[in-house]
């Protein structure tokens, strides 16, 4: 028995986590070149977005829930999800330099992914993901790449 384990203290200690936690671990294991490791993390937490009409402060792990002994509200710790798509799954990168480098890793259960709309240093990209290659079209220019390539520019 865990003496320190309280089910009701979901993200220190219980039956859960802060709302921010897995999907920053999954983009640190995108960007380390592991995205089996990631993608497993991610379908353990893809209940979120279909079940709960919002990412709270903690999520409960062990059932369908949020945490209860908190106000309702919104953290702004949920953008780590938004990020971790961004910048893990579909790889974007922004150097101190000025380039900005793509570089996707779709989850086996998404083979198919796009991003539109993405405003970076004064350009709009899209990102577009199918068939074993990627798209990325910048300011209405479009270059393909075979997927575990990257493709770059300078801004």
């Amino acid at each position: 028995m865990d003496v320190a384990y309280d089910q009701v203290d979901i993200d220190n200690g219980g039956g859960g986590a802060c709302t921010c936690f897995p999907p920053q671990v999954i983009e640190r294991l995108y960007k380390a070149g592991h995205p089996r490791e990631a993608e497993d993390i991610l379908r353990r937490i893809l209940w979120w977005g279909e079940r709960l009409p919002y990412w709270g402060d903690s999520i409960v792990a062990n059932q369908m829930d949020y945490r209860q002994d908190t106000p309702l509200q919104n953290t702004i710790g949920a953008l780590a999800g938004a990020q971790m798509v961004i910048f893990g799954m579909f790889g974007v990168g922004v150097s101190a330099e000025g380039v900005i480098t793509v570089r996707p890793q779709p989850p086996s259960f998404a083979p198919e992914l796009k991003l539109t709309g993405l405003r970076l240093r004064g350009h709009v990209l899209d990102i577009a993901v199918q068939g074993g290659a990627f798209t990325v079209t910048v300011d209405g220019v479009t270059t393909r790449s075979p997927l575990g390539t990257s493709w770059g520019m300078r801004a």
